[in-house]
């Protein structure tokens, strides 16, 4: 069924030799460092001869189809970039979600390698349902309450950042709003950085600006992540003006604050990546798969799916798994029903199909990927959102990166 799936041009795989996990691996090569997987092609990328300080800005939900309409407005910073530097199209990793993509931006590693494997997770080892966004149980308004239970980072997250794979002779900051800075979560994946906080679009700007205008000795590596984007494409929709707005403010900022007055000798050997970790599907409540309204289903399961709405992982009593698929057939116009070990087999989340026996649990039994517009409904929060991800859909899959020298 997967291959029907992607024939029809409803999905696509990762591809994992120009995916976002290729970017991480690249920076470790521009800085000597052995890469874990191979770096992009040379064709993604301009000459990399003499780069000392590498930029790169990760914008929560810029799909390429959110891009595109912004591309044809020659007075954007986005069009500009795309001339003087090189534009090309990469996949995500799945799922499309923000934990798994920014942990593997942050280590160079797929998903199956660093176990972050979704939005909801069955954690075996807490006996319980997790945020990984939060980490803490589902649920629980206050953040982090894994730790209080437990959790030990190293343990729970092994994988090297890259920030600790260059250090100590590459210098490493790390540009997040706030609120993130002492979240759990990034207090895995920025390992062997400088945290530092920002508010907006235009203090990101300055911000990155005057860290690449210190007068640091050696190389110098600088990620900010801005999630705006996301918030706005799940509350307002992924098409509407209110994305394309905020779209037009951030270009703005980086115009004006960024480009335009940093120091063309900074600038000279300064690599710039811009991109995302997933894009965003505007759904159809009508194209809904509410588990709620199959008695079937709900008495197979062991506990609620997990995983995203776009794509949940199911887990079953014993012997539920084949009965289950065959019941499902009937909703393929909806749903498409895979196996977990047919999706590792298949290379979702990794080229190879192996995967750590403390995190096969986490993917449970069966995975249900939504189809066109719809999303799979659990009532874990009644409020529904306008935009989703963590499919295959192209929408979901698709983003931009921008690769230019700045000087």
């Amino acid at each position: 069924m997967l291959a029907e799936f992607l024939d029809e041009g409803e999905a696509r795989l990762p591809d994992w030799e120009r995916s976002i996990a290729n970017i991480p691996t690249t920076v470790m090569s521009i800085f000597g460092r052995e890469p874990v997987h191979p770096p992009l092609p040379p064709e993604a990328l301009p000459d990399l001869r003499g780069i000392e300080r590498v930029v790169l800005l990760v914008l929560d939900a810029l799909g390429w189809e959110q891009l595109l309409p912004l591309m044809e407005d020659k007075r954007l910073i986005f069009s500009r970039l795309a001339d003087e530097g090189r534009l090309c199209r990469l996949t995500s990793v799945f799922p499309t979600t923000t934990a798994a993509a920014l942990a593997t931006l942050a280590t160079g590693l797929t998903p199956a390698e660093h176990g972050l494997l979704g939005f909801r997770l069955f954690l075996r080892e807490f006996a319980l349902v997790a945020n990984m966004l939060n980490l803490s149980p589902e649920g629980f308004k206050r953040p982090d309450v894994l730790f209080e239970l437990g959790l030990e980072p190293r343990r729970f997250f092994p994988a090297k950042t890259i920030c600790e794979r260059l250090a100590p002779e590459v210098k490493s900051f790390v540009l997040l709003k706030l609120p993130f800075i002492r979240s759990g979560l990034s207090r895995l994946l920025y390992r062997g950085a400088q945290v530092r906080p920002i508010v907006s679009s235009s203090d990101l700007s300055v911000q990155m600006r005057k860290l690449l205008e210190q007068n640091w000795e050696g190389p110098l590596l600088i990620s900010a992540y801005w999630d705006t984007l996301d918030g706005i494409g799940h509350i307002y929709g992924p098409s509407q003006e209110e994305l394309q707005a905020e779209l037009c403010q951030l270009a703005f900022s980086l115009e004006h604050e960024f480009f335009a007055k940093l120091s063309p000798k900074v600038a000279r050997d300064t690599l710039m990546l811009v991109t995302a970790d997933h894009g965003l599907v505007e759904i159809r409540r009508e194209e809904m798969f509410p588990i709620t309204r199959h008695p079937r289903l709900r008495r197979s399961l062991l506990l609620p799916p997990t995983g995203d709405f776009r794509a949940s992982y199911l887990h079953l009593r014993q012997g539920e798994l084949g009965p289950i698929k065959r019941y499902l057939r009937q909703y393929e116009d909806r749903i498409i029903a895979l196996g977990s070990d047919e999706a590792l087999a298949a290379g979702l989340f990794g080229p190879s199909c192996k995967i750590s026996d403390d995190w096969r649990p986490r993917l449970g039994d069966l995975i249900l990927l939504a189809r066109g517009r719809g999303f799979i409904f659990c009532p874990y929060d009644e409020f529904l959102l306008k935009g989703y991800h963590g499919g295959l859909a192209p929408e979901e899959m698709l983003v931009p990166l921008f690769a230019l020298r700045l000087g």
